[in-house]
C-alpha cells in the first residue's frame, strides 16, 4: 500500500468512526428521550395518585370512585415500571456504545494525525537532505574560491553561526524568529 492509499485508508477510518459516532449519538438521544418520557409518565401517575390520597380526611377511607381511580393508577404504575427498567437499560447501553464509539473516533483521528505527521516529517527530512547537499556544494564553492584568493581552508572564508554550530554539535535548535 503506497502512502496515498494509506492516507486515504486513515481518512476513511475517521469518516466511518465519525459516522458511527453520529449514529450512536442519535440512538443515545432517542433512548434518553424515551427514558425521560417513561419517568415523566410515572411521575404524573404518582402525582395523580398522591393528589387523590391527599384529598381525603385523615383516617377516612376513600370513596368507591376515588379508590377505583387509585387502584387504576397503581395498576398503570405497575405496568409502566418494567418499561422504566427497559428504557433505563437501553439508555445505559446506548451511552456505553456511544462512549466506545467516541474512543474509536479519537483513536482513528490520532492515527490519522500521526500518519500525517510521519508523512510530513519524511518530506521535511528529504528536504533537509537536499538543503544539506546544497550547503555542502556551496561550502565547496566557497572553499574553492577562497583557495584561489589564498585562503584554502573553509574557516578562513566562512564561519558557521553559533546556532548552526549548536545544531550540529548538540542537536539544539534556536526558537523560530519568523
Amino acid at each position: 500500500m503506497n502512502n496515498t492509499e494509506l492516507s486515504n485508508a486513515y481518512a476513511e477510518s475517521v469518516v466511518k468512526a465519525r459516522s458511527k459516532c453520529e449514529e450512536l449519538t442519535e440512538r443515545h438521544i432517542e433512548a434518553a428521550e424515551k427514558l425521560a418520557t417513561v419517568r415523566d409518565r410515572i411521575a404524573r401517575l404518582e402525582q395523580a395518585r398522591d393528589a387523590l390520597l391527599a384529598g381525603r380526611e385523615p383516617g377516612a377511607e376513600l370513596d368507591d370512585v376515588s379508590a377505583g381511580r387509585v387502584y387504576a393508577i397503581n395498576r398503570d404504575i405497575d405496568t409502566v415500571r418494567p418499561l422504566l427498567a427497559t428504557a433505563s437499560n437501553e439508555e445505559a447501553e446506548a451511552n456505553a456504545a456511544l462512549a466506545g464509539s467516541r474512543g474509536q473516533l479519537a483513536a482513528a483521528e490520532m492515527n490519522w494525525r500521526r500518519h500525517q505527521d510521519e508523512t510530513l516529517l519524511a518530506n521535511l527530512k528529504q528536504r533537509a537532505g537536499q538543503v544539506e547537499a546544497l550547503l555542502f556544494d556551496l561550502l565547496r564553492d566557497v572553499t574553492e574560491i577562497g583557495g584561489r584568493l589564498g585562503r584554502p581552508h573553509l574557516r578562513q572564508n566562512w564561519i558557521a553561526s553559533n546556532d548552526l554550530r549548536n545544531l550540529v554539535s548538540a542537536g539544539w535548535l534556536p526558537p523560530r524568529t519568523r
